[in-house]
């Protein structure tokens, strides 16, 4: 039974499609649609998602539209900005929906991952029939009409969990991709300090950052089994150097982490 006050909210790509869009959602009912276009508008697909926009309007009046504009060719940003929209209506405590049987493959493989990820509940639209000339994708005066005319089922997309990464791991990729793009100090000793700072790291009793030698061994300890040893292990760092000259780098496989779940832990703050 669904909590009172919550909202059903769609997250949906159009593509070349209107019914497979639109039925889907009149079907299970929407308090908001949010419709996923590219950055760079196009000539081909912006009258699709003029013309969903319009019957959704139309067809379910009391339900809001909004667009988000998503880069829908880049796997990393397709997967953090998803994850982003699930996240921010699930902490109003809304039940997501994700359409993904429109759009491009990636599109589709992206929100999967993402509603596995963050929860929302991903469904496919199985189509009944198809309009007969699906050459032209539109009606005679010009409308877009999509290739489906009719829907004969939903399928919800079985759910299980994908575990994201802590927050915390994002903030520390973030804070090592700062101190690289400025040029600054990679040391332990001099990221253990912007951690502290970002209350990532405890401080000592009084609050004062690594002072003497008791507290540089303490914080450098807590650095190197919170962060260090996980994000060594994990691929997403590495060390360059030893002991004092040792210097820490983020990796090609940890900017992708950075790039991918940025937009849901670091956006905003």
């Amino acid at each position: 039974m669904l909590l009172r006050g919550r909202k059903k909210v769609h997250v949906t790509a159009v593509g070349v499609e209107v019914n497979r869009v639109v039925l889907p959602i009149l079907d299970i009912g929407a308090d908001r649609v949010i419709l996923v276009e590219n950055m760079e508008p196009s000539k081909d697909y912006t009258p699709f998602v003029d013309v969903v926009e319009q019957s959704l309007r139309k067809k379910c009046p009391n339900c809001t539209v909004e667009r988000s504009q998503i880069d829908l060719f880049d796997i990393e940003k397709l997967i953090g900005q998803l994850g982003r929209l699930i996240v921010r209506e699930r902490r109003e405590n809304n039940q997501v929906f994700l359409n993904v049987s429109v759009g491009s493959r990636l599109y589709d493989a992206a929100g999967v991952i993402a509603s596995l990820m963050y929860g929302a509940i991903a469904y496919y639209a199985e189509a009944k029939s198809y309009w007969q000339d699906i050459s032209i994708y539109s009606d005679k005066k010009g409308v877009p009409l999509g290739t489906v005319k009719e829907i004969k089922c939903t399928i919800e997309i079985p759910q299980f969990c994908i575990k994201p990464p802590k927050a915390e791991w994002i903030r520390f990729l973030a804070i090592l991709d700062d101190r690289a793009q400025k040029r600054l100090n990679m040391s332990q000793s001099a990221i253990a300090g912007d951690l502290q700072q970002e209350n990532l790291l405890s401080k000592g009793e009084k609050g004062e950052r690594m002072s003497d030698y008791k507290e540089t061994v303490r914080v450098l300890s807590e650095l190197r089994r919170k962060y260090i040893a996980p994000l060594l292990k994990e691929g997403w760092i590495s060390i360059e150097g030893q002991r004092r000259s040792a210097r820490v780098k983020l990796t090609d496989q940890g900017s992708r982490m950075l790039n991918i779940f940025s937009p849901v832990f670091l956006d905003g703050e």
